[in-house]
C-alpha cells in the first residue's frame, strides 16, 4: 500500500476476476463525485463450490446489492455505515476501490482485528470519505477452490 502511486487502490484477491469495464466505471464514478473516497459494485459468485453454497452466496450478494442501492438514496455515508454495522456486510474487499489519497488517514487494515478487518476498514472509509455504489458487476468472486 505505501508503494502505490496511482490515483486509486484496489485490493484484489488473487482468485477473483474484475468484470469487464469495471475500472472505467469506477474512474467515471470518482470523477463525477470528487469528494467520495470509496466506490464499490456488485459481487457475482462463481466457482467449484457446492451448488447449494453457490446459490446461497448469489442470494446473499443480490440482497447486499439491493441494500446498497437503497442506502445510496440517503447520501454517501450514514445509511451505508449503518448497514455495515447493524445488518449484513454489503461487500467484500475485492469489490471496492479507494482513492489513494484517503489511505494515510485510514491507516490501512487494523492488525489488531482478527476477523472482519475488511469490514472495519470499509466502515471507516465510508464514514470518513463517503461511498458510491455502482449497480453493476464489479468482480466475479470465487467460491470454492480453483481447479
Amino acid at each position: 500500500m505505501p508503494r502505490a502511486r496511482g490515483r486509486f487502490v484496489h485490493f484484489l484477491d488473487d482468485d477473483d476476476r474484475v468484470a469487464e469495464g469495471h475500472y472505467a466505471a469506477v474512474r467515471a464514478a470518482f470523477d463525477a463525485r470528487p469528494p467520495v473516497g470509496l466506490v464499490f459494485g456488485r459481487i457475482e459468485p462463481f466457482g467449484s463450490g457446492p451448488p447449494e453454497q453457490l446459490e446461497h452466496e448469489r442470494r446473499y450478494f443480490a440482497a447486499a446489492a439491493r441494500k446498497a442501492a437503497a442506502s445510496g438514496r440517503f447520501g454517501t455515508r450514514w445509511a451505508f455505515v449503518a448497514r455495515m454495522m447493524f445488518d449484513t456486510a454489503l461487500l467484500v474487499c475485492s469489490a471496492s476501490v479507494i482513492r489513494r489519497e484517503c489511505l494515510p488517514t485510514l491507516g490501512g487494515f487494523d492488525p489488531e482485528i482478527r476477523l472482519m478487518e475488511d469490514a472495519d476498514y470499509h466502515v471507516r472509509a465510508m464514514r470518513e470519505f463517503g461511498v458510491r455504489f455502482l449497480d453493476r458487476t464489479a468482480i466475479h468472486y470465487r467460491i470454492g477452490s480453483p481447479r
